[in-house]
């Protein structure tokens, strides 16, 4: 018979010390590289440097008032570094511990790497753990959290996917130090952040965890935990992430120029001859690829892309279940604005939608009105192109060059056998698929492709050695390749025969945020994102929004209230959930049950449910133990044949 008691909530720490560095503990040998070898300005230390590390100092402020310090470790996280930004800074406050997570921001705006910047905390900080300030290190170090910060390679001195691989070595630093002692924090538990090319990044790391791909450029580096036999890479550090904050996050750049003419061909505005052909091109090109990926909406359909070329001029239509998919990700994304969500940060207040004023408090229509966009008819004109118009020229129109992701700058990026596949002009790679068929040079109309100069298409340039280069490394800088059931639906893997193992470790926690009114990125290619990883088996949390009336560059300060919350949530998710019952032996026919359940939380913590029933001697039955039912069997007065958490 099922009985309700009230349960006892008790919170406990799963560990209780606390370690606060005063001085760093001994590390293993080349964990942290010596600084005297390499002829680069540090920060000024405090105190005396110790031989195993490359360099720390001692940082003292408050938080809430209270005295706190804060080890500021700083060193190099390669032992060859080819370049001056290969450095890390980890700053380890003193109320962290074992269970701490880690925070870890990633720049990288335009794919073009990050400084190494000598300190991003300073000395005599004075932190609040309730501020709203868009301030990271302090939101970081005000729950205890170390926090992380790096320099890495640009595209036009380090070729893909070098900044890929300096981040994955940071996170192999970062793990080897925890794993010695060195620091106190759960190298499990990293959040790394970034916007733009820095999302895109972030996006990728948390995609092609642990990825095989990735340890010949980290060896050749230094990386630490990676060895070469002569023939075989082997790895002994993880470098997999647990959670991604990507903004905007630009990713599968070697077709991202398809999706963006799939979801803004219809209302493009160009006079220009050559743009005009290449966005029908790009957007028509998009459905063969969508639909090979297999991608999967939340019923289990695969998702299909459609496009109805366009009998005059050069704007079509875009349609299929895929686009369907799009429009309601819109919807929700200005759903949730009508709701006011989120309310707690000033920048996202959303309540001025639905006063007829803007953020500002200046007179405006009502969200409703906008060209009858958000009228129940739209439902019934999703499929039109004026409608989709209206929309995206309210909240953001697009300019008239061709897509950001025209590659322009891929002669820097990619590797250096590029060059045969060069245009006639020596500055635009033509791999795209419109470039190796379509370049006006000068003017003149004369059309010259990679064919012209090699005698080879670009599926035959892929089966060439420097083509199957150019097809891993592409590979690398895609979070979808890495995400899908069979990397061989990737038309460029198929072709060249390369990077076709899954060896990679998918993050469980993403937080993915793209603007409404962003131009600068395409929302098919945010969409892909989104379905590659809704129905991945390792994925337990995907909050995705598209948000209303932001743009490209200014999403990381609007989010940054509620992506604080969500990684809060994060920490306070249940791990692992542990029940047990004994049974105390009464005079006469009853006894009493005690069943305990202990959820065990990602912050370490652990929270307690216990009840104490009166039982009939050798009963079974179902119990209410906190959130919990719970089947016990007893038998022989204080036997327990079964426990165990029923739905």
């Amino acid at each position: 018979m099922k009985k309700k008691y009230s349960a006892i909530l008790i919170i406990v720490a799963l560990l209780t010390s606390l370690f606060t560095f005063a001085a760093p503990a001994a590390a293993v040998e080349s964990a942290w590289w010596d600084v005297s070898d390499y002829a680069q300005a540090e920060p000024t230390s405090s105190v005396t440097l110790s031989s195993d590390f490359a360099g720390y100092r001692i940082l003292n402020g408050t938080l809430d008032g209270a005295p706190l310090t804060i080890t500021h470790y700083y060193g190099w996280y390669y032992e060859n570094p080819q370049q001056t930004a290969q450095r890390i800074n980890i700053y380890v406050p003193s109320n962290a511990d074992s269970n701490s997570a880690v925070f870890l921001p990633l720049p990288n705006g335009g794919w073009g790497g990050s400084g190494y910047s000598a300190t991003a905390i300073a000395n005599n900080f004075n932190y609040s753990s309730t501020s709203t300030a868009n301030n990271n290190a302090q939101r970081a170090i005000a729950r205890g959290m170390v926090y992380v910060t790096c320099g890495y390679g640009g595209m036009s001195a380090h070729k893909l996917p070098g900044q890929i691989a300096d981040s994955k070595a940071v996170i192999r630093f970062l793990r080897a130090n925890v794993e010695a002692g060195n620091i106190a924090c759960d190298a499990d538990k990293i959040f790394v952040t970034g916007q733009s090319g820095g999302g895109g990044l972030t996006a990728i790391l948390a995609a092609n965890g642990n990825s095989s791909d990735y340890f010949q450029y980290l060896y050749e580096r230094g990386a630490v935990g990676i060895d070469f036999d002569g023939a075989n890479y082997t790895s002994t550090i993880r470098d997999d992430i647990f959670a991604t904050l990507s903004s905007a996050p630009i990713i599968d750049l070697m077709w991202g120029t398809m999706p963006y003419e799939f979801t803004f061909n219809p209302i493009r505005s160009t006079t220009n001859l050559m743009q005009q052909r290449a966005t029908v091109w790009y957007a028509n090109s998009f459905v063969d690829y969508l639909n090979g990926l297999k991608l999967k909406d939340e019923y289990g359909n695969i998702l299909m892309a459609t496009y109805e070329m366009p009998v005059t001029g050069y704007n079509g239509v875009t349609g299929g279940s895929f686009y369907d998919a799009m429009i309601r990700l819109y919807e929700k994304g200005i759903e949730k604005a009508l709701n006011g969500q989120p309310t707690a940060d000033a920048v996202g207040d959303y309540t001025w939608l639905e006063k007829g004023v803007d953020e500002n408090g200046n007179a405006t229509a009502n969200i409703t009105d906008f060209n009858g966009y958000l009228t129940s008819s739209f439902a019934t004109q999703r499929h039109n192109s004026v409608s989709w118009g209206n929309f995206t020229n309210f909240t953001g129109p697009i300019g008239t060059n061709l897509a950001v992701y025209d590659p322009y700058y891929w002669d820097y990026i990619f590797g250096d056998d590029m060059d045969d596949y060069l245009n006639a002009a020596g500055t635009t790679v033509a791999i795209s698929g419109f470039s190796t068929t379509n370049y006006n040079v000068g003017g003149s109309g004369q059309i010259v492709d990679g064919k012209h100069n090699t005698g080879l298409t670009w599926d035959e340039y892929l089966q060439t050695p420097a083509g199957q280069e150019i097809a891993m490394q592409v590979k690398m800088i895609s979070a979808i390749a890495y995400l899908i059931d069979d990397p061989a639906d990737m038309p460029y893997l198929a072709t060249s025969g390369v990077g076709q193992q899954k060896d990679n470790t998918v993050a469980p926690f993403w937080y993915i945020r793209h603007g409404s009114s962003d131009s600068d990125g395409p929302g098919a290619l945010e969409v892909m994102l989104y379905y590659a990883l809704y129905n991945h088996d390792s994925v337990k949390d995907l909050n995705f929004n598209f948000a209303w009336r932001k743009g490209h560059s200014d999403l990381m300060g609007y989010e940054n209230v509620e992506a604080w919350a969500w990684i809060d949530d994060v920490l306070n998710t249940v791990v692992t959930t542990d029940v047990t019952a004994s049974v105390e032996k009464l005079n006469g026919n009853k006894n009493n049950l005690t069943i305990t359940i202990a959820d065990i939380l990602y912050n370490g913590k652990v929270v307690l449910y216990s009840v104490t029933i009166s039982i009939e001697n050798n009963a079974s039955g179902i119990y209410t133990v906190g959130p919990y039912n719970v089947y016990v069997d007893t038998k022989g007065n204080t036997q327990v044949r079964a426990c165990y958490i029923v739905e």
